[in-house]
């Protein structure tokens, strides 16, 4: 419906009705995709063993950058090879081949989706991993509860959700204020910053990959850390001084959207692996915090308050801006780091002495 209200004649509508059924079908699909990912997420982080927690959400990381760059980069592939000029066609043409492709996703998913007996199975054999995690040097299977600080526990889940949200309002930030910069100050068609944006988002994948595939050789928290170096050093390429040409920009844009989303998977990793079942921060609380902070928060507040730092302040306090963001994630980062390895070497003690 919102794709159909979107499209040129022959569905003739006024302008007023016509954004208002764009924005309120909008609302709702947002609410019921919102929904609909907890709940699966919910599935799947409960029937994921601790151990893989980070595995698990570097999984889920890779399917949302390839989403994000794929779309600007599909809807300007569609414009230019039909040539479509009318705003309107712009944005419908997309819109109509997601919802079939959305559409055959589920005919896939559906016989392969557990029924109660699997799902049973499956949480059985994560109470088994996770049972047997004897390793509690391991920063997501620590050993036991009672081995456990809890209020440190609650720090490390807490700081890992902060973590995502503000990791959600750098990398929306980065992509609605670099096309921004590229359309106003670089004169750019937005056909063609679609493809570029698009593209770039796709070369971060690839970096993504590349660069965790380095965690198996790195200790967990100088992984985390060094992500988020490069990513605070990645924004001072968007200053005016030294983001001299589009290229700046756009490595800027590799660069800090790839390395926020790996260490953000190593926070939210471990911020589930600290999840209590019973209490305030159980996996089901963690997630409705996670979609509503990142989607509802993050990812509505972003692009205006980018575009409007951008207008009001330019680049330099953009650029600022964005370094700060960063900088802010990176200590929460610290902190998470920190509350793990107070509890893992309470818990290397509590071992000791009781091997004593």
């Amino acid at each position: 419906l919102v794709f159909e209200m979107s499209a040129p004649p022959p569905m003739q509508l006024s302008n007023s009705t016509r954004a208002a059924g764009i924005l309120g079908t909008r609302a709702l699909s947002g609410l019921i995709w919102a929904t609909m990912t907890m709940v699966l997420n919910v599935m799947v982080t409960n029937i994921t063993p601790k151990g893989l927690q980070v595995h698990s959400e570097t999984i889920r990381t890779l399917g949302i950058t390839l989403g994000l760059g794929s779309g600007p980069l599909f809807s300007s592939i569609l414009t230019n090879a039909f040539e479509m000029e009318e705003p309107r066609a712009r944005a419908a043409a997309p819109g109509y081949f997601i919802a079939a492709l959305w559409f055959v996703c589920l005919l896939i998913a559906w016989p392969v989706y557990p029924t109660d007996p699997e799902l049973s199975r499956l949480l059985q054999a994560k109470e088994q991993a996770d049972s047997q995690a004897d390793k509690p040097s391991e920063p997501a299977a620590l050993v036991s509860a009672q081995q456990k600080h809890v209020m440190l526990d609650k720090l490390s889940a807490l700081c890992g959700v902060v973590f995502g949200i503000i990791r959600a309002y750098f990398t929306s930030s980065v992509e609605s204020a670099s096309a921004l910069i590229l359309e106003i100050e670089f004169g750019w068609a937005t056909t063609d910053i679609g493809l570029v944006i698009g593209t770039s988002f796709l070369l971060a994948t690839l970096l993504l990959l590349a660069i965790g595939g380095m965690r198996r050789f790195l200790d967990p928290d100088i992984f985390m850390h060094a992500n988020m170096v490069i990513c605070c050093l990645s924004t001072l390429l968007l200053f005016q001084g030294v983001g001299t040409a589009p290229p700046y920009i756009v490595l800027a844009d590799i660069l800090g959207f790839s390395t926020s989303f790996l260490a953000g998977t190593e926070a939210m990793g471990r911020a589930i692996a600290h999840a209590e079942p019973g209490t305030l921060l159980c996996v089901e609380n963690i997630w409705v915090v996670r979609i509503v902070g990142q989607n509802n928060v993050s990812r509505f507040l972003s692009p205006p308050l980018a575009r409007y730092v951008l207008a009001a302040g330019g680049r330099g306090m953009y650029a600022m801006t964005m370094f700060a963001v960063g900088v802010a994630g990176w200590m929460l980062c610290a902190t998470l780091s920190l509350a793990d390895a107070h509890t893992r070497r309470s818990a290397d003690a509590h071992a000791r002495r009781s091997g004593a």
